[in-house]
């Protein structure tokens, strides 16, 4: 299955999702695949859903447990001989510990949580417990109990939601369900007899298979499509083939392997050397950055999330408050203004552009990466699933700038960018309140009224950017079926302008706040990308030759010296950074 999955993504896939693929295959060949996941799935590395080795995470943590149990197991036999009644108290102890850390690391690390083996070990600890018991049980309790363990597993699937913690104590119901239908019973339930219509049993026979196949198939062909959800269409194909692979597998693979009586040593080592062929394919997919020469020079540069976010740092500022901190532009030391840009990825993605731009202005900027500003501005809080200790990590980051600038007097310009769009979706004050568009708009306001004074200083300006014009959804797909290199669907989205219904009205009503903001704080500034780069119809999106967007809110950090120029004139970065005003685009924007 890895190696058919890594042949068909050499078609498919660009190089840094090659390269990506390549690794996580290396991983699955050493049972690792799930501290593999944990490190690489994130707000900036590839959507979990889009990598074709990510079932095999669960396998990872099943593999790791049956390392570790048996010998916990032997262990027990050990001192079962002199202390019978201690074994059962410790494996006891052992699920609850597990179960316990799972329901605390849920509420503070969800992703760890959901990938650690020792917050997984309870689930399968507890499903062993049904081929321990030895007690009697009638047929009658015996049909309870499997109906009462099918509908602990169905409950799950039609309560819970994508946002719902897991696994925790969301996954007690489907455990204990599982082991409720694996109890032993003397005659055949009448459960047993449901689950022993065709075409249940075949399904049974080449469900192992089916687990190994499905989900490289649904992702590939997800890539095929440029990134779009399955049709009913394709969703049924997806299945079709599924079946198909895995009653191959079941029936050429698995069966033979099965009846196979090899001597332990030759299982072992033909074990080890395909795994080693595996993990050695995989990586040197890795290391060659995902075989590049298979596409054009504009999709190499496109390839990989990390390479379009590349981007070294120029200089360290080199002493005082902001000792250490990423700065561009000028040299921090001589320039004739210092600045700070205080925000998170968006205000990241502006660093090269500043660079150029404060070396024309002779102004120095360095980056706070933290959150957009306005969090925790007059108690004002954002919804962030995925990270539980969100506002309070805000709370800490908003009062180390606040000191920094306020023993900082010769930063004379505060430069405030954010993912103000998407943030102000989510903002609230209060626990329970209701968070959403009319809300968003009002708390933004209310957010920019806290924090705006708390920045005051004598001869100190603030320099208020919104965020650069956003795409409903992500653009890059589009980009790389049109380059022709890899075998993808035809694409009909039009992505050299950024156009509706591609533009998100959203924005257009975030930048709305935007613009009552003028002259309500002073001499602030306040800047709007979308005038600069939009016209009446439409919005830019290639600069010098070159396709700007990272994704669908962010500006790549990788363009060449001319289009990164260029866009940081467009923007009029230089004249803001003087104190200028923002520039505004004219009718030809839209050609």
């Amino acid at each position: 299955m890895v190696l058919a999955t890594l042949a068909v993504g050499y078609f498919i896939l660009t190089p840094g999702d090659y390269a990506v693929l390549g690794r996580s295959a290396a991983y699955a060949a050493g049972g690792l695949s799930n501290f593999f996941f944990l490190r690489n799935t994130g707000y900036f590395n590839a959507a979990a859903e889009t990598m074709p080795l990510l079932h095999t995470w669960s396998l990872g943590v099943e593999e790791q447990f049956y390392v570790i149990w048996p010998l916990l197991l032997v262990a027990a036999l050990r001192v079962s001989a002199r202390w019978p009644r201690l074994v059962p108290a410790l494996m006891g102890a052992l699920i609850l510990a597990s179960f316990a850390y799972a329901v605390q690391k849920v509420g503070t690390n969800p992703k760890s949580a959901f990938y650690q083996p020792w917050t997984r070990a309870w689930e399968l600890a507890l499903v062993f417990i049904p081929a321990a018991w030895t007690g009697a049980i009638s047929a009658r309790l015996g049909d309870l109990l499997k109906l009462a363990g099918l509908l602990a597993i169905l409950a799950p699937i039609l309560l819970l939601t994508a946002q719902s913690p897991f696994p925790g104590a969301n996954a007690l119901a489907p455990v204990l369900g599982t082991a409720l239908l694996l109890l032993p019973t003397p005659a055949p339930t009448r459960m047993a007899r449901v689950l022993a219509l065709e075409p249940l049993p075949f399904v049974g026979r080449i469900s192992y298979s089916l687990y190994l196949w499905h989900w490289p198939i649904i992702v590939l062909m997800r890539h095929y499509q440029n990134g779009a959800r399955l049709d009913l269409a394709w969703g049924a194909a997806a299945l079709v083939l599924s079946i198909l692979a895995a009653w191959l597998s079941w029936r050429f693979v698995e069966q033979p392997f099965r009846h196979m009586r090899p001597a332990p040593r030759l299982s072992i080592g033909a074990g080890a050397l395909t795994a080693g062929v595996v993990a050695a394919v995989g990586l040197g997919l890795f290391f060659s950055g995902g075989l590049p020469g298979r596409v054009s020079p504009q999709l190499q540069a496109m390839g990989s999330k990390d390479r379009m976010w590349g981007w070294a740092c120029p200089q360290h500022v080199p002493e005082g408050p902001a000792k250490g901190l990423c700065a561009a532009g000028a040299p921090w030391a001589s320039a004739g203004t210092r600045a700070i840009i205080w925000g998170d990825s968006h205000a990241e993605q502006l660093m090269p552009m500043l660079d150029v731009a404060g070396r024309q202005a002779d102004t120095a900027i360095a980056l706070f990466r933290a959150c957009p500003a306005i969090i925790e501005a007059g108690g004002i809080r954002r919804d962030f699933a995925g990270i539980p200790t969100y506002n309070e990590d805000c709370r800490a980051s908003r009062a180390a700038v606040l000191a920094l600038l306020k023993a900082a007097p010769d930063i004379s310009l505060v430069i405030l960018a954010g993912a103000w769009p998407s943030t102000a979706q989510n903002l609230y004050r209060h626990p329970g309140e209701a968070v959403g568009f009319e809300a968003g708009r009002r708390l933004l306001l209310e957010g920019f009224d806290d924090l705006m004074p708390r920045l005051a200083a004598p001869g100190r300006r603030v320099l208020v950017m919104a965020d650069i014009p956003h795409w409903a959804s992500d653009p890059v797909p589009c980009v790389v079926a049109n380059d022709g290199s890899l075998l993808r669907a035809p694409c009909t989205r039009t992505v050299n302008r950024l156009a509706p219904p591609d533009y998100d009205s959203w924005q257009r009503d975030v930048n709305d706040v935007f613009r009552s903001m003028r002259g309500r704080y002073g001499d602030a500034t306040i800047a709007i990308p979308a005038d600069a780069l939009c016209g009446p119809q439409s919005c830019q999106s290639i600069v010098e030759g070159e396709f700007f967007y990272y994704d669908l809110d962010h500006v790549r950090r990788n363009l060449s010296p001319a289009a990164t120029r260029a866009l940081a004139e467009r923007l009029g970065l230089a004249d803001l950074l003087r104190g200028g005003e923002p520039r505004v685009a004219g009718p030809r924007a839209d050609k």
